[in-house]
């Protein structure tokens, strides 16, 4: 993930719209947040999780860093969230979102 970079190029979020690229084709646009410690970044918009499309289900994907816990110290730990933001149906580790920038 190259937030670093990017948030040094393109500073004002209010400037610019990110969007990201991960379980997708087209980039969707994304929510950069910190609450007291740490960076969350998640995908604006809920979408369909699973593999078997009778048993898909509402949710996002989430990457923290340098929040309260220990597996997102110094990097960026991949969640998947349901509806209600809960963590659920695992994670595949840390980083993996293509994260691209446009001017607003």
């Amino acid at each position: 993930m190259d937030y670093d970079k990017l948030s040094q190029s393109y500073p004002y979020l209010t400037q610019y719209e990110w969007g990201g690229i991960y379980n997708n084709k087209n980039p969707m646009p994304l929510l950069i947040m910190g609450w007291n410690k740490g960076i969350r970044v998640l995908f604006r918009d809920f979408y369909p999780h699973g593999d078997n499309p009778l048993n898909l289900h509402i949710g996002n994907s989430m990457w923290t860093r340098d929040t309260e816990d220990s597996e997102s110290k110094g990097v960026w730990k991949h969640r998947y969230i349901n509806s209600s933001y809960a963590i659920c149906c695992g994670s595949n580790g840390v980083g993996g979102l293509e994260i691209h920038v446009r001017k607003l």
